[in-house]
């Protein structure tokens, strides 16, 4: 049962991960994708914004492009035919897209036109990729503890090495095996990244040198997101959700009534949050009283990405891009 909900679903990326390395990979040329009629409605696995556009991504190379706040969507030319699992924009213009293979692309004009810059099939997939503001520092992450870093806007990446001094001993040059599944760099001095088996890394100097975080939980984390260079709040596996208010000194549970994985999280115009995960679960910050309101589509399905634009919510999933409208996210039952 479990191997057919990883075949069948591929939403998670950690329930990705975990069918992705188990045969080798061909090696063969890089196919562009294929233009489809339903390119919207397929399995996407994220949304970045660039500037007033919107940039998704998913399987088979799909990227699709929304200049009207996710009302309709335009797939764009790929250069590859590899699941893609997340996107990151600097400004309107420059952004990186990762994905399965190793791959990396890269585009200079808000995603109208994508460079593949690097494949490598040894590598395994990118689950995780996040551009500074400055559009030139940048971190991808992967299978198996894969950390890359750039500082050329994506055009070359060197491979991070990771301290552990909450062990007995360094880890080895590349950082430990667990997958990583999500960054954030709020500030030059204040990069995160998390993953698998409660996986917390932090750099303070633009990605040169990374230090494992104590974890305040074991399980996996498969989003970050920073509300300030020192509020991050982390979530994932059996609706756990923390925050700290301190760069990841000490962190604080915050309650969210959820069993099931959180894959997303995203924050309103109002500072309230919006979180989402399998089986269609929405949960929509109630700050008054201090906790969340479910919300669930009609027909369940697994939700990948949320990303809040003036009072409504564009989500991604199985089903591909959604809007949440602002009934749905109000604070009220």
């Amino acid at each position: 049962m479990f191997a057919e909900f990883i075949r069948r679903s591929s939403l998670v990326v950690a329930v990705l991960i975990l069918g992705c390395g188990m045969a080798a990979a061909e090696d063969h040329p890089p196919v562009p994708a294929e233009r489809v009629p339903l390119a919207a409605q397929s399995l996407l696995q994220g949304v970045a914004r660039a500037g007033q556009s919107l940039v998704a991504i998913g399987e088979h190379g799909i990227i699709l492009i929304s200049h009207d706040d996710g009302q309709s969507w335009t797939q764009q030319q790929s250069p590859t035919d590899v699941l893609l699992t997340a996107a990151s924009f600097a400004d309107d213009r420059h952004g990186l897209v990762v994905g399965h293979d190793g791959t990396i692309l890269r585009t200079a004009d808000g995603g109208q036109q994508w460079q593949l810059v690097q494949r490598d099939l040894d590598a395994g997939p990118l689950l995780t990729v996040a551009l500074a503001a400055d559009g030139q520092h940048g971190v991808a992450g992967g299978a198996y503890g894969l950390l890359l870093v750039t500082a050329d806007g994506g055009a070359t990446w060197r491979k991070a090495k990771v301290t552990d001094d909450t062990a007995d001993e360094d880890a080895d040059g590349e950082g430990s095996d667990a997958h990583l599944y999500a960054a954030a760099l709020p500030a030059p001095d204040r990069w995160v990244v998390v993953g698998e088996a409660g996986r917390i890394i932090t750099s303070r100097d633009q990605g040169a040198t990374w230090q494992v975080v104590k974890a305040p939980y074991n399980g996996s984390y498969f989003g970050v997101l920073a509300k300030s260079p020192d509020d991050w709040l982390i979530f994932g596996l059996e609706g756990k959700m923390l925050e700290t208010a301190d760069a990841g000194a000490t962190w604080q549970p915050i309650e969210t009534g959820q069993s099931s994985g959180l894959t997303s999280v995203g924050q309103l115009n109002d500072g309230r949050l919006v979180a989402v995960g399998l089986n269609g679960t929405i949960l929509v910050e109630d700050q008054p009283h201090g906790h969340f309101l479910l919300r669930t589509l009609k027909t369940p399905t697994a939700l990948t990405g949320v990303l809040p634009i003036d009072g409504v919510a564009v989500l991604t999933g199985e089903r591909g891009a959604s809007l949440l409208d602002a009934t749905t996210l109000r604070a009220t039952p």
